[in-house]
C-alpha cells in the first residue's frame, strides 16, 4: 500500500485515545510521524486526547468479572471456563491504557457521540483480560486487531488496493509482532500462535478476494489510485 496503516486509520475513522495513551505511547512517537498525522493528533499544539477520571475507571473495573479457565472436563476433555470476580489494581499503570480506552468507548456510546465504536489493539493479552469482557457485556461495537483493520481496508478499497499489498501488510504485522515478542523472550507456543494468526488471516484475504472478484458492483465506487 502506498501509505502506512496509521495514515489509513486517520483517513478512515474518527480516532480517539485516552490521555494516558497519549502521554505514554503517542508522544514518544510524534517525531517519527508525518506532519499530516501530527496535525490530526494535535490541533494548534493542543493535546486532543480524552481525560478519564478515577470514578469512571472505578465504576467500570472496580467490580469486574471475566471468563477464566478453570480446568478440563473429565468426561469430554473440553476446557471449562466460568465467570470469576477479578480484583484489579487501579493504581497500577499495567494495561491502564487499555482500561482507559474501554472507558472512552463506553462514554462515547453513552453520550451519543457515536452509536458504535471499533476498539483497535494488538495487545492480545490485555484485550483478553479487559477489552473482550467489557465488549461481551456492553454492546459498544467491535474489537479489532491490525489484521482486522487490513481486512477492512481490502473490502473498503478493493478497487484501489492490490491483494499483494494486503498480504504484505499481513506479513509485516506478523513479523513486527514476532520481533517484539522475541525481544521479550518468546516461547515456542507464542511463536506458533502468531504463525497460526498469519495463516488464518492470509486465508481470510484469499476468501475476501474470491468473493469481491465476483461481487456485483453497485453504488458509489472509489476511483483507483
Amino acid at each position: 500500500m502506498k501509505k502506512p496503516l496509521y495514515s489509513w486509520l486517520f483517513d478512515e475513522f474518527d480516532v480517539a485515545y485516552s490521555d494516558f495513551v497519549w502521554n505514554k505511547e503517542l508522544i514518544p512517537q510524534l517525531g517519527r510521524l508525518p506532519d499530516k498525522i501530527r496535525k490530526k493528533l494535535t490541533k494548534g499544539g493542543v493535546n486532543k486526547s480524552r481525560l478519564v477520571n478515577q470514578s469512571q475507571e472505578k465504576a467500570l473495573f472496580g467490580s469486574f468479572y471475566r471468563m477464566e479457565y478453570v480446568g478440563v472436563c473429565s468426561r469430554c476433555s473440553q476446557p471449562i471456563s466460568k465467570h470469576k470476580s477479578v480484583n484489579i489494581n487501579l493504581q497500577s499503570d499495567t494495561d491502564r491504557g487499555e482500561r482507559h480506552n474501554c472507558v472512552i468507548a463506553l462514554d462515547t456510546v453513552r453520550s451519543g457521540e457515536h452509536r458504535q465504536v471499533i476498539y483497535l489493539t494488538d495487545d492480545y493479552k490485555a484485550a483478553r483480560n479487559y477489552v473482550h469482557p467489557i465488549f461481551e457485556i456492553f454492546p459498544l461495537g467491535s474489537v479489532w486487531s491490525s489484521y482486522d483493520f487490513v481486512l477492512y481496508l481490502f473490502v473498503r478499497h478493493f478497487l484501489r488496493i492490490h491483494i499483494d499489498d494486503i498480504k504484505k501488510s499481513i506479513r509485516d504485522i506478523t513479523a513486527k509482532a514476532l520481533v517484539s515478542a522475541k525481544v521479550q523472550g518468546i516461547s515456542k507456543e507464542t511463536e506458533l500462535i502468531w504463525q497460526n494468526r498469519f495463516i488464518t488471516y492470509s486465508q481470510k484475504v484469499d476468501r475476501i478476494d474470491q468473493v469481491m472478484q465476483k461481487f456485483p458492483r453497485g453504488g458509489k465506487q472509489c476511483p483507483p489510485c
